[in-house]
């Protein structure tokens, strides 16, 4: 895997969030705010175009949430609930399972954000020997906060692959 940007639109108008690597997408996502991913790590949008586009009711701040979000979920390669709760176990335990993905090669300054979860994530799984645990973190992780709309909580892809492995068939 490889580092890649991410096309925006915010007010109708064409941004990118520059290919980045995990480290800098890590502290984005788990600072209180999603400003720090938009306007912060979009490129050519300054605080000043941000807000006339605002006060010229181009963009608000829902708008720019969801770009957050959405970029989140296509830089993460999964649900942007996920990879944010994934990101903030991460982070805040550091010391932990930071050191346990350091430890497998990977490293914040060159490594793309979907390839540092997903090795957090196995690490996390590893850690317990009991399948309903491993289960419970997979529940914990695919939770959908409060207020997100149903349409977006659906994975098409997922549903129809589950579907097929239960009937057996091939996709």
């Amino acid at each position: 895997m490889r580092c890649w940007g991410v096309a925006l639109n915010i007010g109708g108008r064409d941004y990118t969030i520059p290919p980045l690597a995990a480290g800098p997408w890590l502290t984005a996502i788990t600072t209180p705010s999603y400003r720090a991913i938009v306007p912060g790590l979009v490129r050519g949008l300054s605080n000043d175009d941000l807000l006339d586009a605002m006060v010229a009711r181009r963009v608000k701040v829902a708008d720019l949430d969801d770009a957050a979000r959405n970029a989140i979920a296509e830089i993460s390669g999964m649900r942007w609930w996920s990879a944010t709760r994934l990101a903030a176990w991460l982070v805040g335990n550091w010391h932990t399972l930071g050191s346990a993905v350091l430890s497998r090669g990977l490293k914040m300054d060159t490594d793309p954000l979907a390839s540092v979860l997903v090795v957090a994530y196995r690490v996390i799984l590893e850690n317990y020997k009991d399948e309903q645990e491993r289960q419970k973190v997979d529940i914990e992780l695919d939770l959908a906060p409060r207020g997100v709309a149903a349409e977006e909580m659906f994975d098409q892809q997922a549903a129809r692959a589950a579907f097929m492995a239960l009937a057996d068939a091939p996709e």
